[in-house]
């Protein structure tokens, strides 16, 4: 043994009994987790994880599903913490944030706007990130930050360097909040801690039939199927479970 890792091994010896977590092994810390309101999913992944990233990402076609899947969210965080809401494409709907009982004086709602002369997606985009880095910055006291992508297309997204990730992923894991991005399509790699895929399912119709209009009809209800792609142990487990829930339609 050289003499450098001689001193090395005996100062840690010496100092072990006195300081024994700086010299010992160091295990990944357990995360604490916000319920998303849906059992199945709760039960399975153990509910959306504080201090990392979670992407939830569907078709287009099932956007429905993931703005379910938010308005379940939001109303668990927002009763006892404050929220935020990054809106990309300015299409947060309030009636139905409300109708869903989610706690509205306790969400900050940033809404994109398009500016002159500028590419207005692109823009909107950039603004969204924009916001989403400095509300984790600036540690506003937030416990849940949604950055809202899903209406965004595919070919804008994909042209994101995986870097913001990273920050993103970096800057949420100094703080105790949740970060979670909705996209049409998964964009964020490893630097998720959780990943969850919605696919559509059987939907419920209503007629709505009159005189008037008599082929009329609405949605009652809808199931949406849930695939979990990664665990909280940061660990890939590619389908490993399927959940299903079902959303149904609010009177106001």
């Amino acid at each position: 043994m050289s003499s450098a890792a001689f001193i090395k091994a005996e100062v840690e010896r010496r100092l072990l009994h006195r300081f024994p977590a700086e010299f010992g092994v160091k295990g990944r810390p357990a995360l604490s987790a916000i319920p998303t309101g849906v059992a199945a999913l709760d039960e399975l992944c153990g509910g959306i994880p504080c201090g990392a990233l979670t992407e939830i990402c569907a078709n287009p076609a099932f956007s429905n599903g993931t703005t379910s899947l938010l308005m379940s969210l939001l109303k668990t965080a927002s009763g006892d913490h404050f929220c935020a809401f990054i809106d990309c494409s300015d299409a947060f709907n309030v009636r139905w944030a409300d109708a869903s009982e989610v706690q509205l004086d306790h969400l900050l709602w940033v809404r994109c706007q398009e500016h002159e002369h500028e590419k207005p997606l692109a823009n909107r985009l950039n603004q969204a990130l924009k916001a989403t880095d400095l509300l984790l910055k600036a540690n506003c006291g937030f416990t849940l930050i949604v950055l809202d992508l899903q209406d965004m297309p595919e070919a804008l997204l994909r042209r994101i360097p995986l870097e913001v990730w990273y920050r993103l992923r970096l800057a949420v894991e100094q703080l105790k909040a949740a970060l979670v991005i909705t996209t049409p399509l998964a964009i964020t790699g490893t630097c998720s801690a959780l990943v969850l895929r919605l696919h559509g399912g059987e939907a419920a119709w209503e007629s709505t039939a009159d005189r008037e209009q008599p082929h009329n009809s609405v949605i009652e209800e809808f199931s949406i199927a849930i695939e979990v792609n990664r665990g909280r142990d940061y660990k890939k487990n590619v389908g490993a479970a399927r959940v299903h829930f079902t959303a149904a339609r609010s009177t106001l």
